[in-house]
C-alpha cells in the first residue's frame, strides 16, 4: 500500500456529537413557456425558508454549550437555501421534448407529495 492509501485507511473518524437541524422550506413552481430556441416547457422553482432549528442530539466530549455550533449550522442553512435557488432552482429543468408532439395550454396541478404538468396535445402524425 502506498503511504497515502495508508494515512486514508489509518484516518478513522470518531462522532464527537449530533445534532438536528429540522428546516421548513416552502417550494414555489413555475411553469416556463416555449421561447427562443427553447422549444419546450420548463419548470422552475424557488425555495423560502419558512423556520429552521438546530438540536444537540448527542456527545461523547461531555457536556458543552452548543450555540457557537448551532449558530454555525443556522449560518449554514440560511446560505444554503440561496445557492439551492441560484445554483439549481432558477435555472429549473426542461420537460422532456419528443418529436412532433405540441404541448399547448400547458399548467401546473399540485396534489399531496406530487405536482404534475397538464397540457392539451397536438401531435403530427407523419
Amino acid at each position: 500500500a502506498t503511504a497515502a492509501a495508508a494515512a486514508t485507511a489509518a484516518e478513522q473518524y470518531e462522532p464527537v456529537f449530533a445534532f438536528r437541524v429540522v428546516a421548513n422550506l416552502t417550494l414555489a413552481l413555475a411553469l416556463v413557456p416555449p421561447n427562443g430556441g427553447v422549444h419546450t416547457y420548463g419548470v422552475r422553482a424557488n425555495a423560502t425558508l419558512a423556520s429552521h432549528a438546530a438540536t444537540l442530539l448527542a456527545t461523547e466530549i461531555g457536556k458543552f454549550d452548543p450555540t457557537p455550533v448551532v449558530d454555525v449550522l443556522d449560518a449554514l442553512v440560511d446560505i444554503g437555501v440561496p445557492l439551492l435557488n441560484d445554483a439549481v432552482l432558477k435555472a429549473g429543468f426542461p420537460l422532456p421534448a419528443l418529436p412532433d408532439v405540441t404541448l399547448t395550454a400547458a399548467r401546473l396541478a399540485t396534489a399531496d407529495k406530487y405536482f404534475a404538468v397538464i397540457a392539451d396535445v397536438a401531435a403530427r402524425v407523419p
